[in-house]
């Protein structure tokens, strides 16, 4: 066997193959042998008809054909080997001649990545500093949390401080309409911050309704049905980020907004808490003053710096209808720890809120410089990527989609229907995103190669030490076993793998002196998704624990058991070998 490469941009090689002819003449008789077990050919018992016979019942052509395949594959994966070629992708056939026995196959590979000088980049670590007043907000916002609503015994004008309930109904002014953005009667939701509250006062009722979100949370949960043992496990960590650490930051710039949609509960009545940063001032003019049973009405300009986009400088007139008015009762400050199960006082309870957001902030800026290094680096760096990388990236992106939409009983071809997209337009959509998943992912690797960043067992128990240290004692027991089980080490591994690089990067452009203390770990819901993906496209992990491949189904081999299918000779010489 004769093999030539060629070095080709996009990270290809070029393997042209010429087998010689006693390789070619055993591919032919092992050919023949098959082809005369499934035809029947006059004087021959099954499988014992002589090559010459059968060539001359079927042709040549035939029998070429159908040894094709196995000369190509067996000749591709000797080649492979001999020019030490680990494939990142799938193998395509650009050329092939029957007669001598030659063909030709693009193998995409590794791509070799030059790095940008990242060890010159400097980067300041800017943290914001918390001010009292956001402290004093997120302690708010705990307190907002255990709010008891009480109806009005004698009936009285709304005041500041109050929940109104009003039945609200809405117009785009004339000339404000279009074709494509017509809005009916009742569709523009009021804008301001809904109070999150059941609409009876009854503090027993309120009780029974958390029980039955209690119950149908269970019931959400028993629902849940997967194909596998991981991919429950999966969804069950999915679960657990959602209800871990939330970041604080984001959510005090949540309750600074007043302009979120406030929807309507399941008898149409929109709930509006009347306190200014709340509600917008014109609904807290008009509404405070109000007394259930009265109509007022309001025509509200929104500018095109509006918030929710469907209201950009639209005018739009509101009918609000006062159903009821209820006071606020909030609970006292000294009350405040034991409904919230802290041990300790109001100002420990300050205290621990300072040193949530402290960290939050710490962590925002440190976000900051990483994302800033990424894009640098991936600016300054080199990659010649392989299209095979960035086409099977982008099948896994939309594939993720699938199963997000899986979860709520839509199907793969329910979905492209809804899109109007074929598969390929569908998968194409992702390409933008696959080429800088994959840009970042080799990046990653490479600086993780350069820095000599590992990972031992010891770290990866630490990891899962550090999962469970939010958790009460029994769910602790229960998910135990669960982050045991080998992908689960391998999320692990990987978001332990990623806090060390992140450290080591804002050492190197923030100055920092290379001790990561545990104040200083992210929480692994914060960016979950993002750990997992870092690591298993990094895929270095401890020795008992496989890592994943850079690409899902891409680790380059070409196993007995997986052969590399040729082409019928009838193919295009573009179908993939």
């Amino acid at each position: 066997m004769k093999v030539t490469t060629e070095r080709l941009p996009k990270s290809l090689v070029a393997l042209d193959i010429e087998l010689d002819q006693q390789q070619v003449s055993k591919g032919l008789d092992r050919a023949a042998r098959k082809l005369s077990q499934q035809y029947r050919i006059p004087g021959f018992r099954p499988g014992k008809a002589p090559r010459f016979i059968v060539e001359n019942y079927l042709g040549r052509e035939r029998i070429m054909e159908e040894a094709s395949d196995d000369l190509m594959n067996v000749a591709l994966k000797d080649a492979l080997k001999a020019e030490s070629l680990a494939p990142v992708g799938q193998v395509k056939l650009d050329s092939f001649e029957a007669e001598p026995f030659h063909f030709r196959v693009l193998v995409p590979v590794e791509p070799t990545v030059e790095l940008a000088p990242y060890t010159s980049f400097r980067l300041p670590l800017e943290q914001e500093p918390v001010s009292d007043e956001s402290v004093q907000k997120l302690l708010d916002a705990q307190r907002e949390q255990h709010v008891v609503l009480k109806s009005l015994e004698t009936p009285r004008p709304a005041q500041i401080g109050d929940l109104v309930s009003v039945r609200s109904t809405s117009d785009l002014n004339e000339g404000e309409e279009d074709d494509e953005d017509e809005e009916d009667e009742d569709d523009v939701e009021l804008p301001g911050e809904a109070e999150k509250v059941v609409t009876s006062a009854d503090e027993d009722d309120e009780d029974d309704e958390d029980d039955e979100d209690d119950e149908d949370d269970e019931d959400d949960e028993d629902d849940e049905v997967v194909t596998s043992a991981d991919e429950d496990e999966l969804d069950e960590l999915d679960e657990l980020d959602e209800l871990d650490e939330v970041d604080e930051l984001d959510e005090l710039n949540e309750l600074d907004e007043a302009d979120e949609d406030v929807e309507p509960d399941e008898e149409g009545l929109q709930k509006i808490v009347l306190e200014e940063g709340r509600t917008r001032p014109e609904f807290l003019e008009v509404l405070v003053g109000a007394q259930p049973g009265e109509t007022r009405v309001i025509t509200v300009s929104y500018g095109d710096d509006e918030a929710n986009e469907a209201l950009r400088g639209k005018t739009v007139t509101y009918t609000l209808q006062v159903e009821q008015v209820q006071e606020r009762i909030l609970p006292e400050w000294e009350e405040l720890p034991t409904l919230t199960d802290f041990e300790g006082d109001v100002e420990g309870m300050r205290a621990k809120a300072r040193e949530r957001l402290e960290h939050a902030a710490s962590e925002k800026a440190r976000r900051a410089v990483l994302d800033q290094f990424m894009e640098r680096a991936n600016a300054e760096s080199v990659i010649d990527l392989p299209d095979a990388m960035i086409e099977e990236r982008a099948a896994e992106l939309f594939h993720e989609q699938v199963d997000q939409f899986k979860r709520y009983g839509l199907t793969e071809d329910q979905l492209l229907q809804s899109m109007g997209k074929t598969h390929e337009e569908a998968v194409g959509g992702f390409t933008e995103q696959a080429e800088r998943d994959v840009r970042t992912q080799l990046l990653l690797r490479e600086i993780i190669k350069r820095e000599s960043i590992t990972l031992d067992d010891a770290e990866v128990a630490a990891e899962l030490e550090h999962f469970l240290e939010d958790y009460e004692p029994s769910r602790r027991a229960e998910l135990r076993p669960m982050l045991e089980t080998p992908q689960m080490q391998r999320m692990l591994a990987s978001t332990a793998l990623d806090r060390k690089l992140r450290d080591r990067i804002v050492e190197l452009t923030a100055g920092q002196d290379g001790e990561t203390t545990a104040d200083e770990h992210v929480a692994i819901s914060a960016d979950a998704e993002e750990a997992r993906q870092l690591g298993d496209l990094v895929g270095t992990a401890p020795e008992h624990v496989e890592p994943q491949p850079v690409l899902e189904g891409s680790d380059g081999a070409v196993g007995e058991d997986e052969p590399v299918t040729a082409p019928q000779l009838s193919e295009a010489p573009t179908s993939g070998v």
